[in-house]
């Protein structure tokens, strides 16, 4: 489909940017798994770079449904501790 959003008789995928997809998949009954990639920018990134990838992920997370099941996937590129020259 041209808005990003494809539908098959599995489920219903939606690529939201370059950074984020999601993909709704039916289960059991009327249960559904949302199922979010991520791919966070660069560390080396500007900050408001960062803080456009994270308020779309936010937006994203707003959309699913609280009765779906959800697991979220993905390259946060976290770091763990205070070195920031790692």
């Amino acid at each position: 489909m041209e808005d990003g959003t494809s539908r098959s008789g599995t489920g219903a995928l939606q690529g939201i940017n370059d950074r984020l997809m999601s993909l709704r998949l039916p289960l059991r009954g009327d249960q559904f798994a949302t199922i979010i990639s991520a791919y966070a920018t660069p560390m080396m990134s500007s900050d408001s770079a960062k803080d456009k990838f994270y308020e779309d992920l936010h937006a994203l997370l707003a959309t699913v449904p609280k009765v779906d099941k959800l697991i979220v996937l993905g390259d946060f590129n976290a770091r763990v501790g205070t070195d920031n020259a790692a």
